[in-house]
């Protein structure tokens, strides 16, 4: 989680926007690992393994604090 973050905070400031956007495109590329983690694990046949449930876990989790992260940059920007 803290990569995306991290990388899209770095790369957005660089072209230059300005940190709280960077912020959000960061926020943004952290809720994404559900959606490609478990078409990839279904096409390998390991979704309900154990394995697979830990991985779709640690997935999910990690989509979770992504779009609490996103919504707290969110309130931050409208007040």
């Amino acid at each position: 989680m803290l990569l995306p973050l991290g990388l899209g905070f770095l790369v957005a400031v660089l072209i230059g926007y300005q940190p709280i956007t960077g912020f959000f495109i960061g926020a943004t590329l952290t809720a994404t690992s559900i959606g490609v983690t478990v078409p990839v694990l279904k096409e390998l046949n390991c979704l309900e393994s154990e394995e697979g449930l830990v991985i779709t876990g640690a997935a999910i989790l990690d989509d979770v604090l992504g779009l609490i992260l996103l919504s707290t940059i969110l309130a931050v920007v409208q007040t």
